[in-house]
């Protein structure tokens, strides 16, 4: 029985993965095809923003952030269609219990590791690395939840060179 309850992986890392998957593919949705709405409303607000306050930090920022996002929409689109369906299907292949399941949410963290620590030494900020530390507990919790995976891995890739 406690071999099984080690297999268990939690529904809390699991729901965090489904629901920001879900999330960033709705934010894609959102930017391939109601761009311009959004950008319209995106100056009304900001322009009233600004008039009341010109010293707005909030304001000031999504001025810098809103036309590079505007400018790069379709790589955005791409990446966040892309990055969305991976966490929600390897979400779902952890929760079915599947190797590739924990295997393709170590892989996504692997892979974009060196992006979110060159963007956080580059602009650091707290909510920055908050999002990476909640991430690489979550990747070590799964990696530790799965040592013995890995390990059988990393022999048999050894043993097969041999």
């Amino acid at each position: 029985m406690k071999e099984n309850e080690e297999q268990e992986v939690s529904y809390v890392i699991v729901g965090y993965k489904i629901i920001s998957g879900i999330f960033e593919v709705l934010f894609a949705i959102a930017l391939a095809f109601f761009r311009r709405p959004i950008y319209h409303w995106y100056l009304r607000m900001s322009t009233q923003e600004l008039f009341e306050d010109p010293h707005d930090l909030l304001a000031r920022t999504f001025q810098t952030i809103v036309p590079v996002v505007n400018q790069h929409r379709i790589y955005l689109i791409f990446l966040l269609s892309i990055l969305g369906v991976t966490k929600v299907i390897g979400a779902i292949g952890i929760l079915r219990r599947k190797e590739w399941g924990l295997d393709l949410m170590v892989g996504l963290f692997v892979f974009l590791l060196p992006f979110d620590l060159y963007n956080l030494i580059t602009h650091p900020s707290i909510l920055k690395c908050v999002y990476l530390v909640i991430n690489s507990i979550i990747v070590l919790y799964l990696v530790r939840h799965r040592t013995h995976y890995y390990v059988k891995k990393i022999r048999h890739a050894l043993r097969s060179k041999s």
